[in-house]
């Protein structure tokens, strides 16, 4: 084991205060930084709070399509949230250092889409989309799912009606 150390040293008030003043500095800060959210973010603990703050904040990080550059740009012209970006005209993005034409577009039809709490449209739905879709429901039905055979048809129009045919004669469970 090793023996008490003593370490002389002179006390500097000026340095001492100097210390205290930058703590309080840091402990009495009005408020956290604005979130920033990156690829990174999914190594860290904080991320679920730093998210939910996000969305509380209705914080700009939120937008797709935003880079760093483009994300300090737009905190340093004061559009901090959504709601601001969403409200603003390409032009006064595309003026902001970082962000094209392009990026402004995104930007503003992002912003517009989490502000109506919709989801972001990046680019036009492929047309094999919209056509009528079939399923089978082979969950339920005892008798039928013993045997693997399916019991009624669903299907969508491209209208998003939905329809349903019941192709399984009704049989009452046995109780013995």
């Amino acid at each position: 084991p090793r023996g008490i150390e003593i370490a002389l040293h002179r006390y500097d008030e000026t340095s001492l205060l100097g210390a205290f003043r930058s703590v309080g500095d840091v402990l009495h800060q009005p408020s956290a930084p604005p979130i920033y959210l990156t690829g990174h973010c999914d190594l860290c603990p904080w991320q679920a709070h730093c998210q939910s703050v996000a969305h509380e904040e209705r914080a700009i990080t939120l937008l797709n399509g935003l880079t760093r550059r483009s994300w300090e740009s737009l905190i340093a012209a004061g559009l901090v949230t959504v709601d601001l970006v969403a409200e603003q005209p390409t032009e006064a993005l595309v003026r902001l250092k970082g962000i094209g034409a392009a990026t402004a577009g995104q930007l503003i039809s992002s912003a517009r889409a989490l502000a109506r709490q919709e989801a972001v449209i990046l680019r036009e739905l492929p047309n094999e989309l919209h056509r009528p879709i079939v399923m089978l429901d082979i969950e339920t039905g005892l008798s039928f799912q013993e045997q693997g055979l399916p019991w009624s048809f669903g299907w969508s129009d491209v209208n998003g009606q939905l329809h349903a045919a019941v192709v399984a004669r009704y049989s009452s469970a046995s109780t013995t």
